[in-house]
């Protein structure tokens, strides 16, 4: 009989091949040694006489001990008190009377109340590391607590000791302290943990300083709600984002002169940042775009970067009529620029097979689809797409630019002064009137009087361009065997 219940008793137990233990379960957890599942039952402890009866009890055992009707453990060499509602009630108040007693008179009662005491009230937030500056609030304190103390009034110095340390180890620029840990120890949530160093740096900057949970909370909120709000409201063409928005969202090193281009590409982002630590890449992006390029670059009115004068050009525009400033003629989609600016002997027929077969030639069309390669190829300025444009190998714009797209010389055209020549001129981007060769004879004509800027855009067998005179600017589209002018966009 004694054979048979064994073997019954087994049925529900588990074995595994690493000295695992599972009563009611078949897949004990991995760091488990024993592991027992049951809905509806409970663990019986051992239940002793009391705890003499264990001659040589060792660190971690747990009993019931009938003599006092409570559960007990053995840890550092003694049995613990009963842990008990009736017992920790006990313990709560004895600790009361402590802390009131040190509040009380704290110069002759110094108060060594411990993190152990504090757990034992059930407090919220208790902080391991602020033992020594809750005694200290205590002794500093003596008003504001009763003798006994209250569960509130401690809990209230919990919080702000908490609140204190937190706000002292805050710094501008952020060295990391306080983390995410420290920050969700004391009750603060919805954080985003990418963002902790904007979180450093404005509770370093709060005026006043918080003491309270409820306003370390609010910074913390109203950060967050000033990133994101940000990033979502950066559009481009720019809808005039501050300096001080981007300052307010944590962003640093700033420079003025770069804030709009810090909205456009902040708009322009794929993916869109969603951290601090994002929206600060951009921003360093721009700076050191713009400082190590600074005798070669603008930011528009849009807020995009652009070369300052035209592809080829010798220098910037001084005038819409500036023969300096009109650089070279490039046909759609060919890399190498005519090189006889003002001559019409590098002629060749076309259509040509490749780029390499004509050179710098200029590739004569007089035919439809008046284009100087075959067969037509639509990306060989862009292969991405208008949204999200890609440079090609074929594109003539030096490296970190690229051709731009029409919708970027759309937004340049809407945001000219006036929409003439004149207006070119007079916009950041200084565009002067350089002319154009025909496809059919390569002759040059209308310097002087049109500007004519290719996009990376097509239209059917057409490419975009951007086309103004005395009297008027417009987007068109035009046959690529033409040649036009090229203004280069940063990547």
């Amino acid at each position: 009989m004694k054979k048979i219940l064994l073997s019954a008793a087994f049925i529900a137990v588990s074995f595994t091949m690493t000295a695992q233990v599972g009563i009611g379960t078949t897949t004990v957890e991995t760091s488990a040694a024993l592991e027992i599942k049951a809905s509806d039952k409970a663990l019986l402890l051992p239940r002793v006489a009391n705890t003499l009866a264990i001659t040589t009890p060792v660190d971690g055992m747990i009993v019931y001990d009938i003599s006092t009707s409570c559960v007990r453990f053995y840890d550092k060499g003694n049995w613990s008190p009963c842990l008990s509602p009736a017992a920790a009630g006990a313990s709560a108040t004895i600790v009361l009377a402590q802390i009131g007693a040190e509040g009380d008179d704290p110069n002759t009662v110094p108060s060594i109340v411990t993190i152990d005491q504090l757990n034992q009230l059930g407090l919220n937030n208790v902080v391991v590391a602020n033992e020594a500056a809750y005694q200290a609030y205590i002794d500093a304190n003596p008003d504001m607590f009763a003798n006994p103390a209250t569960k509130a009034e401690v809990q209230n110095m919990v919080n702000t000791v908490n609140i204190a340390a937190i706000v002292a180890a805050s710094n501008d620029p952020a060295d990391g302290t306080p983390s995410i840990a420290d920050l969700t120890a004391v009750g603060v949530t919805g954080m985003n943990p990418a963002n902790i160093a904007q979180y450093e740096v404005a509770i370093n900057n709060a005026s006043p300083a918080p003491t309270t949970l409820a306003e370390l909370q609010a910074i913390i909120n109203i950060n967050e709600d000033t990133l994101a709000g940000l990033i979502a409201s950066a559009e481009y063409p720019v809808a005039g984002l501050t300096e001080a928005q981007f300052t307010n969202a944590g962003a640093t090193g700033l420079v003025t002169a770069n804030v709009a281009a810090y909205e456009a590409y902040t708009a322009q982002a794929e993916p869109k940042p969603t951290t601090l630590a994002g929206l600060q890449a951009i921003v360093d992006e721009v700076n050191t775009f713009v400082s190590t390029n600074a005798a070669d670059v603008v930011i528009s009115t849009t807020g995009a970067i652009w070369a300052n004068k035209n592809l080829g050009a010798s220098q910037v525009a001084t005038s819409s009529t500036d023969a300096a400033s009109y650089g070279n003629h490039y046909q759609w989609g060919k890399a190498q620029a005519f090189t006889n600016a003002y001559s019409t002997a590098n002629n060749v027929a076309g259509p040509v097979a490749s780029a390499a077969v004509a050179g710098t030639n200029f590739v004569t069309n007089g035919t439809a689809p008046y284009d100087w390669i075959t067969p037509a190829n639509d990306f060989l300025w862009n292969s991405g797409t208008e949204a999200n444009p890609t440079k090609t190998a074929a594109d003539p714009c030096p490296t970190n630019y690229r051709v731009p797209t029409y919708t970027e010389l759309t937004y340049e055209k809407a945001n000219l002064p006036t929409a003439n020549a004149a207006g070119a001129f007079a916009s950041p981007l200084k565009l002067p009137v350089a002319g154009a060769r025909t496809s059919s004879t390569g002759a040059l004509n209308y310097v002087g009087t049109y500007g004519n800027y290719w996009s990376s855009t097509v239209s059917g067998t057409t490419a975009r361009t951007l086309n103004f005179n005395s009297s008027t600017a417009t987007m068109t589209s035009t046959n690529r065997a033409y040649g036009f002018s090229v203004r280069c966009i940063k990547e």
